[in-house]
């Protein structure tokens, strides 16, 4: 699926690399174009909705499952991870450069955890410097893209409509450094910062549930389009944001809770975001203990989820991401979850009989 999807983001079979990095901001204009265009290609896309959780399960099912994979595994796994990196690049988006960034490091120590990955410390001590390396990387190739995409809102430093503010030039943070780098730190402080704004702002709201579909503009648009129920869509958190204080649905952040709130108001969300911590921790011990494929994806899908929270609600937002997320959680539901009784019980014996030797765990 690799050159399809290609082709499909980005009109050619493979990534043009040197255009990404020479004008990103006119890469980004021409991606999100094509994305919105739709044309023959897009029933690649739809392919890969269909696909979505084998797609996702390659990438992190190698990486956390290291020194078990073959050398053809490892260099499939890496070529992969460049290619998708390669095809955002020409894209001029950061997502994906920044999705492995911030994953890589999280699926080695769970190989590491499960000792799948035996490093010494000095080992660690590279790996460690090589991600830190990678995430500065990342950065930098993120606020570079952010002062050349339309608009001009990063290089002319103001966080525009609806509320123009400006930065501070005497901040401590930024004073120092040399203006491309205080811009590059502004925007990242924008990402980080403006979907909290939004969601003070959205608390002034009044409630108005959206039954389950207006935490996903993919869902909602779905259920509006079989429905004709349009509100499924307009009466969403951020939407009526955008329609009382012209807060952009789609063009600014909101975080997480302000998505997840127009289904099941602010009270509701906070039981939501309970049961994604506590499914984010069973699919980590459960992937250490088993190695299980279906452990591991939802681990790496809630992972991509948690970093987002700032921003909005990051799986949702796609057809592949939400459909791959929704599968994956209810086979993991449905076959993994119920066996975390078992390994509560096997606990519960250590601790009473303190047996030195760990109980077989059952098998799958």
């Amino acid at each position: 699926m690799l050159l399809p999807s290609s082709f499909s983001r980005t009109g050619t079979f493979l990534p043009n690399i040197m255009f990404g990095l020479a004008a990103p901001g006119e890469a980004y204009q021409n991606a999100v174009e094509r994305s919105f265009s739709g044309g023959p290609w897009v029933i690649i896309e739809y392919i890969r909705i269909i696909l979505a959780p084998l797609l996702a399960l390659s990438f992190p099912f190698v990486v956390a499952t290291w020194q078990k994979r073959t050398t053809n595994e490892k260099l499939c796994c890496a070529f992969i991870i460049l290619f998708n990196i390669s095809m955002y690049i020409s894209m001029g988006t950061n997502k994906t450069i920044v999705d492995t960034v911030l994953l890589v490091p999280w699926l080695m120590a769970l190989a590491i955890a499960s000792r799948h990955l035996i490093l010494n410390k000095k080992q660690k001590t590279i790996l460690a410097l090589a991600s830190l390396t990678a995430m500065f990387g990342a950065f930098i190739f993120f606020g570079y893209g952010q002062t050349q995409r339309s608009g001009g809102v990063a290089s002319g430093r103001t966080f525009g409509p609806p509320i123009f503010i400006e930065p501070d030039p005497d901040n401590w943070m930024t004073y120092a450094m040399p203006e491309q780098y205080q811009i590059y730190v502004e925007s990242l402080l924008r990402y980080l910062c403006q979907g909290y704004y939004a969601l003070s702002r959205a608390m002034l709201l009044d409630f108005e549930s959206t039954f389950g579909v207006g935490n996903s503009i993919f869902l909602s648009r779905a259920a509006t389009s079989l429905t004709g129920m349009v509100e499924l869509g307009t009466h969403t958190y951020p939407a009526r944001l955008e329609a009382a204080e012209g807060w952009g649905e789609l063009t600014l952040w909101h975080s997480i809770y302000t998505w997840i709130a127009s289904d099941v108001g602010f009270a509701g969300t906070l039981l939501i975001v309970f049961f994604i911590g506590r499914y984010l921790a069973m699919s980590w011990i459960y992937a250490i203990l088993y190695t299980d494929k279906l452990s591991i994806l939802l681990f790496t899908y809630l992972t991509i989820m948690l970093l987002y929270f700032p921003a909005n609600n990051q799986l949702m937002q796609n057809g592949e991401s939400c459909m791959g997320f929704l599968l994956t959680l209810f086979l993991w539901l449905l076959f993994t979850g119920p066996l975390m009784k078992e390994i509560k019980k096997i606990r519960k014996m250590q601790i009473l009989k303190r047996q030195k030797k760990i109980p077989r765990l059952p098998k799958i």
